[in-house]
């Protein structure tokens, strides 16, 4: 079971506080009351059972006990026993509890049972079923005292809670910035360790953000430059009499112009909604719209209604489920299989293939730019690992998720998560 900071600091300050109010309360009960009473019993006892004298007869005892309501054992010299009513506790037994050199004592039987040991002139006196009451003084004491503890804890528990509470922050600060929401700043007034701490992570993301910045910047400015020349090459291309290497160069230079452009739609995206046409989105006719545009009976699309509506950019979307049929497609000559249902206030759109699926440890890279599972493969059909790179761009801006399955031999089912405004 996990335990947190806070969880062990507060029960370690509460086992400790507790402790020591034992210790004290103990130690008080022997030094300031036991020892006193114990005198004080003692003399009393003393005083009364002289009364009853030696050897004590039977009348004086039974006397003694009615008067005092306690029970009462006594044994002594020639074999002398006498108890005040049956079923009381063995003389045997008391006198194991104790030594024969004893003179007063407080045996205790039980957790709660007490029995007062005193021994005069040969005789041994065991009195026992004394009822003790505190008085009104002692009992608001003891509330008052009880209070007093469960008070210094809870202010403790706060006090503890303020010290530790910029770690609730920074944890759910650092989450946010692994999410990518490097915007999110904690402000702090702190001036202690954790107060610095939580400075130096928002300097950390604030640097991260510039760093991120930067390089979209330089992507899209390269990309820019690049279309003025690779424009020039196709013009003069078109110029050149065609023959079987004007048509490679050609094919190279749409190759080329394919990735500047992918380039381009990912990194305008950003983690924003800024770039998006926002609109009402119909998910079914627009994976229609989507199939009639490939000529072949390989994709089969289920969906549960006739409507699934989304607040969404429609171009983004749909080159979004494009490029996804179109890893599908390629890379199986069986059937994909397109399905969109609604689950848990989202609309989820699955697409799946039979082919022949993706290795465990490769799925989690699929999404990062340029990354590539099969180097020779992906080489042979043009693609550069940028499609998915620019499909989880696109799920991003949108608020949403993106999500693949995989197993080698089996194929591979990407899960799209979108949220509804319901």
């Amino acid at each position: 079971m996990y335990k947190s900071l806070f969880s062990r600091l507060s029960f370690s300050l509460f086992s400790t506080l507790l402790l020591i109010t034992i210790i004290i309360v103990t130690t008080l009960s022997i030094i300031v009351a036991e020892e006193p009473k114990r005198l004080l019993s003692e003399r009393l006892l003393r005083y009364n059972i002289e009364k009853i004298g030696i050897p004590p007869s039977n009348k004086n005892l039974k006397q003694f006990s009615e008067q005092l309501q306690i029970s009462l054992t006594v044994t002594g010299e020639n074999n002398f026993l006498w108890n005040s009513r049956k079923g009381l506790p063995q003389p045997n037994l008391l006198e194991s509890l104790t030594s024969p050199d004893t003179q007063f004592d407080f045996l205790r039987l039980r957790t709660f049972k007490q029995v007062v040991l005193l021994r005069h002139k040969n005789f041994s006196y065991y009195i026992s079923d004394y009822e003790g009451q505190l008085s009104s003084k002692a009992k608001l004491t003891l509330v008052l005292a009880i209070i007093s503890i469960l008070l210094v804890l809870f202010i403790n528990r706060r006090f503890i809670h303020w010290l530790f509470h910029p770690l609730k922050q920074l944890k759910a600060d650092a989450i946010k910035i692994s999410e990518g929401d490097i915007e999110h700043h904690l402000i702090t007034n702190r001036k202690d360790e954790l107060g610095e701490l939580t400075q130096s992570v928002n300097a950390m993301a604030e640097k991260l953000q510039n760093n991120i910045r930067s390089k979209r910047q330089l992507l899209l400015a390269i990309s820019h430059e690049l279309r003025t020349p690779l424009a020039r090459a196709k013009m003069y291309l078109s110029l050149m009499p065609k023959n079987e290497y004007q048509e490679k160069l050609d094919n190279n230079l749409n190759t080329l112009n394919s990735l500047i452009e992918a380039l381009l739609q990912s990194e305008t995206l950003g983690d924003s909604r800024e770039e998006l046409n926002i609109t009402e989105v119909n998910m079914n006719l627009l994976i229609q719209e989507i199939m009639n545009e490939y000529e072949t009976d390989r994709i089969h699309f289920k969906a549960s209604q006739q409507s699934y509506k989304l607040q969404a950019d429609k171009l983004r979307i749909k080159l979004l489920i494009s490029n996804l049929l179109n890893n599908a497609l390629q890379y199986t000559d069986d059937i994909v299989e397109i399905e969109l249902y609604y689950q848990n206030k989202n609309i989820q759109c699955i697409i799946k293939d039979h082919g022949k699926g993706i290795a465990k440890d490769e799925v989690p890279h699929l999404t990062e730019a340029f990354y590539r599972p099969d180097k020779s493969r992906q080489r042979k059909t043009g693609n550069y690992g940028l499609g998915l790179y620019l499909c989880q761009k696109i799920i991003d801006a949108h608020s949403g998720k993106l999500e693949i399955k995989s197993k080698l031999g089996q194929g591979t089912s990407i899960i799209l998560s979108f949220k509804t405004q319901d």
